[in-house]
């Protein structure tokens, strides 16, 4: 394994047990076996190492979402984006929770934070082939109730085994995106 990718992984494995705010430079280079000056020499500061690490992340997640199969018919296409959302929400919450703790001081996690905006565009080309202002607002939509359904009925209800509170949620989004349309975005 290259040094970088030690640092990384070493990075994750200790944020995810302490926390941002109690990760230390020295624990990571301690538990990596390698000097403070290794650190320096590849990142500046632990801020950019966490961007890196929520960059893996986010990359992780777009290239699922790029994988989804365009063909299928737009409501499947958003059942799939609600599971690639759930299983990585459920699947790295942990890591996920702690890229948010440090996200006042990451301008990466803070666009996460702030509305999955790293993803909005690539939901918007997958369902709506393009990247207008209308599609992008859809795109919102979409990732605001997907939010909302992981939030309120996966980690805080657990009904992920109850099909037709996610089968609602679908109904809700497609219902909603095929009443937008560009006369709502003219003056």
């Amino acid at each position: 394994m290259e040094t970088r990718d030690l640092i990384i992984e070493t990075g994750q494995k200790l944020l995810i047990e302490k926390g941002y705010y109690s990760l230390k430079i020295a624990d990571i280079c301690k538990e990596a076996g390698l000097g403070k000056g290794t650190f320096y020499y590849h990142f500046e500061h632990k801020g950019q190492l966490i961007d890196i690490i929520g960059m893996r992340m986010i990359n992780a997640m777009e290239y699922e979402i790029n994988y989804l199969d365009d063909k299928k018919e737009t409501e499947e296409i958003i059942r799939d984006l609600f599971n690639v959302f759930i299983n990585f929400t459920v699947g790295k919450s942990v890591l996920i929770n702690r890229l948010i703790e440090a996200s006042s001081e990451s301008a990466v996690m803070n666009g996460v934070r702030t509305g999955y905006k790293p993803f909005r565009k690539i939901i918007a080309m997958k369902l709506f082939n393009d990247e207008s202002e209308v599609s992008v607002f859809k795109a919102k939509m979409i990732l605001g109730i997907i939010d909302f359904y992981i939030k309120e009925d996966i980690l805080e209800n657990d009904s992920s085994s109850n099909g037709k509170v996610l089968a609602s949620y679908i109904t809700m989004i497609t219902d909603g995106i095929n009443g937008i349309s560009n006369q709502h975005f003219q003056e």
